[in-house]
């Protein structure tokens, strides 16, 4: 995520939905500053006054939350879990890291359990899911899939295409009422 873009957010999160973003100016020294104002009278002034530096992050580190634009509390998570890592390859540095913060676990070859798919566009979500699909088809699984993406265009039919070969169709649930009488 760009500093501008990390401190919009950070505002957000001292401030409030509610804040209003007045100016903001990138400095030549580096960083940026953000002038914000708000309504409210029960202002922690510690949280705002709290120094927050993203000096010691990776440059590789901004570049990879800019482009993903990770949340903020990720890329402090990262920060902190990455700290002594800067000789490490990157990639390294950043599988331990996500180790840290992070559980995996394989996912059985058929799951009995349902699973919810949950992210921002462009995420991976429908590859992801067809991945899914078919390992519960190889594994002799009974396999269903319910898709709430059916207000953007394309969207169920992307995830219609990768599901075919598997011989399996995604059931369009709009809404949470449809959502649950498709898990029925």
């Amino acid at each position: 995520m760009r500093p501008g873009r990390w401190a919009l957010a950070r505002v957000r999160d001292l401030l409030g939905q509610d804040a209003i973003i007045v100016t903001t100016q990138d400095l030549k020294q580096g960083g940026v500053r953000v002038t914000a104002a708000m309504d409210e009278d029960d202002l922690d002034l510690a949280d705002l006054l709290a120094p927050v530096e993203r000096a010691g992050a990776p440059p590789w580190l901004i570049d990879l939350a800019e482009h993903h634009d990770l949340a903020p509390a990720l890329v402090t998570g990262l920060e902190q879990a990455l700290a002594g890592a800067i000789d490490v390859d990157p990639a390294v540095a950043l599988d331990r890291a996500l180790q840290q913060m992070f559980r995996f676990a394989p996912l059985p070859p058929a799951s009995p359990t349902p699973l919810l798919l949950l992210g921002p566009p462009g995420g991976g979500k429908t590859v992801s899911i067809a991945k899914i699909a078919a390992r519960g088809v190889l594994g002799k699984g009974r396999v269903e899939v319910i898709t709430a993406d059916v207000a953007r265009a394309g969207g169920q039919e992307q995830l219609e295409t990768l599901l075919r070969p598997l011989g399996l169709r995604a059931r369009p649930a709009g809404d949470l009422d449809q959502l649950r009488a498709a898990d029925r």
